[in-house]
């Protein structure tokens, strides 16, 4: 059982700190632990049931209703709620509590409703990836099991993979060609499968080498392929390897292809980038790309 702080709570629901606590006083919906300190300790099982709450309370349940009800009954109230795309934070929670829950049901549930009316693309920029940050603040406050990551990671992947298979290859023998990898010691794939399936779905032809990818190995593909593009992330940080140094050597040994890039250590480039390179901050700027 992992262990959340308030605060925690708060940034993973929406739901203010105040008004949790506010909770608590008037209808006894929690009895948290405390530390040696006096600071309230919640559950796995809290969480979850907060999210359901902050789902049904944006479904216009009203939380003195809520509050009456025993968790199996919320989670039924959640499952059967009219779906409303619009409100993706609710999916969000959803997601998050499939996950804490080691749901896989309940996650390709609400993930597959999302893909049907939002589409493939907007459910993953709006409900998958911002779903993924808030993963990412469980992980650094120390309340997500490396499992739980691997879990849910593993599921979008397979996911990811699928649609891409599902897309026709195209025909067209002069169609720019794109190589997607990620440099060694770069294991997180999840965009560089997102910019894959965009690629396909443009008619593009591609190769995807996926993780770990030596330089050389790359060399000796991009001599013997000859490709328009080469795609990478640059996501965690890579031991050993300088950012600037690395883009201005991908860059010289290269030369005749346009680079893209994306991932959160960009955010570490304060240089001039070389004339063959391009970040790629969202789809649509890819696709600008693609098409210029």
């Amino acid at each position: 059982m992992a262990e959340y702080s308030i605060k925690n709570l708060e940034a993973l629901t929406g739901i203010k700190a105040q008004t949790i606590r506010v909770w608590e006083r008037r209808y006894n919906l929690f009895s948290p632990e405390r530390t040696a300190t006096n600071l309230r300790k919640y559950s796995d099982n809290d969480l979850v049931k907060l999210l359901n709450i902050s789902v049904l309370i944006q479904h216009n349940y009203k939380i003195s209703k809520l509050a009456s009800m025993d968790d199996p009954t919320l989670k039924t109230r959640v499952l059967q709620l009219k779906y409303k795309p619009f409100l993706h934070h609710t999916e969000i929670g959803k997601l998050l509590a499939a996950t804490i829950e080691w749901n896989e049901k309940a996650f390709f549930l609400t993930l597959e409703n999302n893909i049907r009316v939002l589409g493939f693309e907007e459910t993953i920029l709006n409900v998958v990836f911002p779903f993924l940050s808030q993963i990412g603040l469980l992980w650094q406050t120390g309340n997500m099991y490396p499992a739980q990551e691997h879990f849910v990671s593993l599921l979008i992947r397979d996911y990811f993979i699928q649609s891409i298979k599902n897309i026709p290859a195209t025909t067209d023998n002069d169609a720019p060609l794109t190589i997607f990898f990620l440099p060694e010691g770069e294991s997180h794939e999840l965009s560089l499968l997102f910019y894959h399936y965009i690629a396909k779905k443009e008619g593009h032809r591609v190769i995807y080498l996926g993780q770990n990818v030596p330089k050389d190995d790359l060399k000796r593909i991009a001599r013997f392929k000859k490709p328009n593009n080469l795609f990478t992330a640059l996501i965690s940080s890579i031991s050993g390897i300088d950012i600037r140094m690395y883009i201005l050597d991908l860059a010289q040994q290269f030369a005749e292809s346009n680079i893209y890039l994306t991932g959160g250590q960009l955010k570490k480039i304060n240089f001039p980038l070389p004339r063959n390179v391009f970040i790629v901050s969202s789809p649509d700027k890819f696709r600008k790309y693609y098409k210029n």
